[in-house]
C-alpha cells in the first residue's frame, strides 16, 4: 500500500527570511496590529496585490538592524525579495488608517516569543511623495531621521502578544506613513536584527481619536492557520485530515488539546473557516478566527483565520497537519 505523504505546516515557518532569530526555540516575529501595518492589511484583504508572503506571513518582515534604523536596502519589504510587492508606493494602492493630532497609541501583536531590546517609530517627511526613487520606492531620505517616539525595553523580558506604546505624533497633514522598527535583543551569527512595518496613516481633522489598541481577552497569537507551502497557499483536498497540534511553553506538545478534521466537498477553498470552527467548538481556552478591534475573534471564510490565547496562557504555539 502506497504511503500517503504529510505535509506539516508549522507556525514558525521553515520559509522564514535569512537572519530570523531563534529564541527558546521559536523564530521572533510580529506586526504593528494598530494601527495596522501595510502587510498585515494584505493578510485581512484590506490590500491587495501584495503578493502571497505579505498575504500569509506579514509577521516575518525582518533583516539586518542598521545604524540608520532603516533597512540597507528597501525599506517596505525590509530589502526581502518575497515581499518586494509591498514596495511600490501609490496614494491609490494602500488602505489608510485614520488618525489624529495628538497621541496615537501603536499596538504590536508579537506572534511568537521574543527579546526586544526597543521599539522606534518614524514618521515621513511633509513632502516624502517628492523623495522616492525612480521606481516610486521609499528611501531613508524619505522619513525624519531621528524617530518620533522610542521605547526601551528590558530585553531579558520574553515578550509574546499585544504589546501597546503611546507616542506623541508630529503635525502632519493628510497621507503619511510610519515607520515602526522592533530592534531584537539576540544576535545571530554576530548580527542583530529588526522587524520592520511600514504604516499608512490619513490624518483627519476630526477631534474624534481613532482607538488603536485591541480590547478584548484573546491578546495572545500562537499561530495562523493558513500557510505557505514554497510559495503557493495551501491547497487541501476533500477527504484530507487536518489536524491541531497544540505546544506550551517549557513542556512541549499538550496530546489532549490535539483538534482533528476530515474534510469535506465543498470545504477544500475555506478549510482554515472548518479547522477554526473546530478549535473554537472543542477548546474555551483558545479562540481560533479573525481577530476584530473589538477584541472578538471568530472564523471567517474569505480571510486568513488564526489561534489566539489569553495573555497569561502557557501556549506559545500550534502546527497543523494535513494528510
Amino acid at each position: 500500500m502506497a504511503l500517503t505523504p504529510v505535509k506539516t505546516l508549522a507556525v514558525l515557518v521553515a520559509l522564514a527570511p535569512l537572519g530570523l532569530m531563534s529564541i527558546n526555540g521559536a523564530s521572533a516575529s510580529g506586526y504593528v496590529s494598530s494601527p495596522t501595518a501595510r502587510a498585515q492589511l494584505c493578510k485581512t484583504g484590506e490590500n491587495i496585490n501584495c503578493g502571497d508572503f505579505a498575504k500569509f506571513q506579514s509577521e516575518l518582515i525582518q533583516s539586518e538592524t542598521t545604524e540608520s534604523g532603516f533597512p540597507r536596502l528597501l525599506l517596505a519589504s525590509a530589502g526581502l525579495e518575497r515581499y518586494q510587492a509591498l514596495d511600490t508606493e501609490s496614494a491609490a494602492q494602500w488602505h489608510k488608517n485614520p488618525i489624529t493630532q495628538g497621541k496615537l497609541d501603536i499596538s504590536w501583536q508579537i506572534t511568537s516569543p521574543s527579546n526586544i531590546s526597543n521599539w522606534k517609530y518614524y514618521m515621513t517627511k511633509p513632502d516624502w511623495q517628492q523623495t522616492l526613487d525612480k521606481q516610486k520606492r521609499l528611501t531613508a531620505a524619505s522619513f525624519e531621521a531621528t524617530p518620533f517616539c522610542e521605547i526601551a525595553n528590558d530585553a531579558t523580558q520574553v515578550q509574546q502578544g499585544v504589546i501597546s506604546h503611546q507616542c506623541q505624533l508630529p503635525v502632519r497633514d493628510g497621507y503619511q506613513l510610519i515607520y515602526a522598527v522592533a530592534n531584537l535583543a539576540d544576535k545571530q551569527e554576530g548580527k542583530a536584527s529588526s522587524i520592520y512595518n511600514v504604516i499608512d496613516v490619513d490624518f483627519e481633522s476630526s477631534n474624534v481619536q481613532v482607538t488603536a489598541s485591541i480590547n478584548g481577552e484573546w491578546t495572545k497569537q500562537i499561530a495562523t492557520i493558513d500557510r505557505l507551502v514554497v510559495d503557493s497557499p495551501v491547497v487541501v483536498k476533500a477527504g484530507d485530515v487536518v489536524r491541531a497540534r497544540f505546544f506550551a511553553e517549557n513542556s512541549g506538545e499538550i496530546i489532549n488539546k490535539e483538534v482533528e478534521v476530515t474534510m469535506l466537498p465543498g470545504e477544500e477553498s475555506s478549510w482554515s473557516y472548518y479547522m477554526a470552527q473546530a478549535i473554537n467548538s472543542k477548546h474555551s481556552d483558545v479562540r481560533a478566527g479573525v481577530l476584530h478591534a473589538n477584541g472578538e475573534v471568530y472564523p471567517e471564510k474569505h480571510s486568513i483565520n488564526s489561534v489566539y490565547a489569553h495573555s497569561d496562557s502557557r501556549l506559545n504555539h500550534a502546527e497543523f497537519t494535513i494528510n
